[in-house]
């Protein structure tokens, strides 16, 4: 068989434990950010009304808690972009996909927020909600996902002393 080539088929490595670790870090930043998110948004359902026909612009910058919300929203959706990305990276399997439903959950949040803005139907306002509550299931789905990993990636070796050394 001189001329033909076989194939070798690797066995995926197990990921690192600081790569889980970094990943349930993250992950837990995550979740914590978007909890606040939610009561963020309930405290602006329950306190706000917006002006009829605003500009955007006006409504961000006259209302600080409205202000804080849309913040916090682009910051979920950089945190859940770069969570997909690392995960991508640190080839930790089950994760990526995860992440990346988290942060297109948030972007689906983030649209609706905004022409709840401009035209104040509660259907956007639905949308939200399923947006920010979808990105936090799934956000626990990964959580969930990772501490199974991190149980299962056996803990690197530390280094023993000699026993048999003088």
């Amino acid at each position: 068989m001189s001329g033909s080539t076989v194939a070798v088929a690797s066995a995926p490595s197990a990921p690192s434990p600081r790569a889980v670790g970094r990943l349930l870090h993250l992950g837990w930043v995550l979740l914590g950010l978007l909890v606040v998110e939610c009561i963020i948004g309930v405290a602006l359902a329950a306190t706000v009304t917006l002006p009829s026909s605003p500009s955007f612009l006006t409504v961000f910058t006259s209302i600080p808690l409205l202000t804080a919300h849309i913040t916090l929203a682009f910051l979920l959706l950089v945190v859940a972009a770069y969570a997909t990305v690392l995960a991508f990276r640190l080839r930790v399997p089950g994760v990526a996909g995860w992440e990346g439903l988290a942060a297109l959950f948030l972007l689906l949040a983030i649209q609706e927020g905004f022409a709840y803005t401009l035209t104040q139907s509660n259907m956007y306002s639905l949308g939200m909600v399923v947006g920010f509550l979808g990105a936090l299931v799934v956000q626990v789905v990964v959580l969930y996902r990772l501490r199974r990993q991190a149980r299962a990636v056996p803990p690197s070796p530390s280094p023993s002393p000699n026993v048999g050394s003088p």
